[in-house]
């Protein structure tokens, strides 16, 4: 996930976060994920990208195969990650990963409260177990800081 930029990171973000903690939702227009990547809650550092930028951004996430569009359901184009495919991870992992493309760094003390949210109620451990885990991962999809 280091390939993406700054954008394409809080636009996954926000379509895993949607998909779990809202799930009515999902899968999310451009204008809904405008208002998701410049949300001001659960968010660090706060953004204020203009629709073309998330436009982009989607088309590029499109081609590297993070998001889909999806086709039927409406006259407005909705788009869905595909975060879980590609790295095979499940619901709690994505909690996880989803965190930390929102948030930025931080210690697994303070993922869990913010993980339940999204459906994630394990321990501290548990989240460290993944953090590790994701560190291993080839490509890294994590760095553990001291």
């Amino acid at each position: 996930m280091n390939k993406l930029d700054r954008t394409e990171q809080r636009i996954v973000g926000v379509l895993i976060e949607k998909a779990l903690s809202v799930p009515d939702t999902y899968p999310m227009s451009e204008n809904a994920l405008v208002d998701g990547c410049n949300q001001k809650n659960n968010r660090e550092p706060l953004m204020d990208v203009a629709g073309f930028q998330v436009a982009g951004a989607l088309m590029s996430l499109q081609e590297k195969g993070w998001a889909a569009r999806v086709e039927g359901g409406g006259r407005v184009a909705k788009f869905k990650h595909r975060v879980a495919e590609l790295l095979e991870v499940d619901g709690k992992e994505l909690a996880v990963l989803a965190e930390l493309l929102l948030r930025g760094p931080q210690a697994a003390g303070a993922l869990k409260t913010r993980v339940a949210r999204m459906g994630n109620h394990g321990s501290v451990e548990d989240i460290e177990l993944m953090l590790r885990r994701f560190a291993e991962h080839l490509p890294p999809l994590v760095e553990l800081l001291p």
